[in-house]
């Protein structure tokens, strides 16, 4: 018995508090996606999931500690770890060449079952996937179709562009 309650008890409560705390991050979230318009394909369910997966893999870290500030120090060093720095170093590997590519490739996979490594790599993705401005070397710029499709330039206005660009940075900052 944990705090006058069966185990079961214990960690069911425990589970649903922390999917209710979780659940109002990921709604901000979602709102913030939907308030400035930002076409962020799958990102919403990446969120969902992480919300119920993520506890689930906390409980099993904490599991191997018997002191809970040694676990709350690992917990954070390894989010620290696999939720900024190897999705970062795995993005920018699958960009540069087909080797880094296949290097990449293998990395993912090692750290796939880590909720919050899926969940940032994923982001990392989409967020790769939608280039918004193509420098060319003599200095002109070509605007992608994705955006001019998406009328986040209006008629080739640069600006008006980069002011959603800047909308997009913001609210990922926030995010993390």
């Amino acid at each position: 018995r944990i705090s006058g309650v069966s185990l079961p008890a214990y960690w069911i409560g425990l589970y649903i508090s922390d999917i209710i705390f979780g659940a109002i991050t990921t709604v901000t979230i979602i709102v913030l996606l939907a308030v400035y318009d930002i076409n962020c394909p799958g990102g919403w369910l990446l969120l969902v999931v992480n919300t119920f997966a993520n506890p689930i893999f906390i409980y099993f870290l904490s599991s191997f500690f018997t002191q809970s500030n040694l676990a709350r120090q690992a917990v954070l060093f390894l989010y620290l770890l696999v939720a900024i720095i190897l999705p970062l170093v795995i993005a920018f590997l699958q960009i540069i060449n087909d080797t880094t590519k296949e290097v990449g490739g293998i990395m993912k996979w090692c750290f796939l079952p880590i909720p919050v490594f899926s969940t940032c790599l994923g982001i990392y993705n989409i967020i790769f996937a939608v280039p918004v401005i193509i420098f060319i070397s003599d200095g002109t710029i070509e605007i992608t179709d994705y955006y001019a499709k998406n009328n986040r330039f209006t008629d080739g206005n640069i600006s008006e562009g980069l002011k959603s660009f800047d909308s997009l940075i913001s609210l990922w900052m926030l995010v993390f």
